[in-house]
């Protein structure tokens, strides 16, 4: 018995980049998690849909509410990046869907990686320039200051809070999609306003028509 719950995805298609019109694969919540990651990373600015939080889940109770409910999210979820202009045409929204769990594997790995070779470059890069200022200016003086030493050996600034900037940027999402929410209630308002104003000049119309016939007569 697998250890964690896969969810079935169906999907059809006119994409000449797939490999064919209508597949279906199967897929765990860490595909989900990873494709979203990999799409607010490869588009700055753009929303990326949410998911649901990761819970955890036993596959011995499949009827369990909790599935059915990220079942129903996670669905919502691949339509609306499906839907996309932008996110529609993503590489990684074509792996997810066409790949093969190894296939799938490698990529999450490749992410890994990638991000581990771009921080540990970094890191030698800058180590590479403080070791090369350093002996540039301890050429020039033998007497060196604290002042200096201050200066050449800066003490470190405090780590970014990434996790911090991670959670601001999702409450700002979903106060945005709060915002478009309430926009689309005021718009509806506004039509059934509308609606009625139209119906109310009808009726004050027909009014006016029954108030000249009845003068009239």
């Amino acid at each position: 018995l697998n250890s964690h719950v896969q969810y079935r995805v169906i999907y059809w298609t006119t994409d000449s980049r797939f490999s064919s019109e209508h597949a279906v694969v199967w897929r765990r919540y860490s595909d989900f998690h990873w494709l979203r990651t990999k799409l607010k990373e490869q588009n700055p600015g753009v929303i990326v849909p949410p998911i649901p939080e990761k819970t955890a889940l036993s596959v011995d109770e499949p009827n369990h509410p909790l599935i059915f409910e990220r079942r129903f999210l996670l669905r919502a979820f691949l339509q609306q990046v499906a839907a996309h202009p932008v996110l529609q045409e993503s590489e990684e929204l074509r792996v997810f869907l066409q790949s093969s769990l190894k296939e799938l594997t490698d990529w999450h790995d490749r992410g890994h990686v990638g991000e581990l070779f771009e921080q540990c470059s970094s890191l030698f890069d800058t180590f590479v320039s403080t070791v090369q200022e350093t002996v540039d200016r301890d050429r020039a003086s033998f007497s060196v200051t604290q002042a200096e030493l201050d200066r050449l050996y800066p003490i470190a600034a405090p780590a970014f809070d990434l996790q911090a900037v991670l959670r601001y940027l999702d409450e700002l999402e979903g106060s945005l999609g709060k915002c478009v929410e309430q926009t689309e209630n005021i718009a509806d308002g506004m039509e059934e306003q509308s609606k009625a104003t139209f119906a109310f000049s009808k009726g004050l119309v027909a009014l006016g028509k029954r108030e000249a016939k009845s003068t009239s007569e």
